[in-house]
């Protein structure tokens, strides 16, 4: 079950690109709580975001343990946490899944300070860290383009 949710359901798995099928999963699954629940959808996206930082913490640590990887490419439950918060300020409308799925891997990838430095942390909080943090400035600067389109275009 540990590999089921460090893999994000498998996603994880898929080649090229693990941490690319990853994000797209999770963005996935936030546009599928759009339809589910769109009532309480912050409240469905501050959920996933326990769910993946919890047991996908934990499901880190056990699956690094017993493959003896520093950093397994196949582990995409950190970009579900990423992808979960980089909504948290915004409506979920198809144009800002587009953008937030983009500029969260892009400052994953880029991993511009202070984003780096998360990386550097031991075992599963490295792993997991650094993404939760490119979501943070993910949020800030989608949350922030948004503000701006309203004050601009009203």
């Amino acid at each position: 079950m540990y590999k089921f949710i460090a893999t994000g359901f498998y996603s994880g798995l898929l080649k090229p690109a693990p941490g690319t099928w990853g994000s797209l999963a999770a963005i996935f699954i936030i546009f599928l709580f759009q339809y589910l629940c769109p009532w309480n959808m912050k409240f469905m996206l501050l959920l996933f975001f326990l769910f993946t930082i919890t047991v996908g913490t934990f499901s880190v640590r056990k699956y690094i343990r017993k493959n003896l990887k520093k950093d397994p490419s196949e582990v995409v439950i950190d970009e579900w946490a990423g992808q979960a918060l980089t909504f948290v300020f915004v409506a979920t409308t198809v144009p800002n899944l587009i953008a937030g799925f983009i500029l969260f891997r892009f400052l994953d990838i880029l991993k511009p300070w202070p984003i780096k430095s998360f990386e550097k942390l031991p075992g599963e909080w490295g792993i997991m860290l650094d993404d939760i943090a490119a979501g943070i400035l993910a949020a800030t600067i989608l949350w922030g383009a948004n503000l701006l389109f309203r004050i601009y275009y009203g």
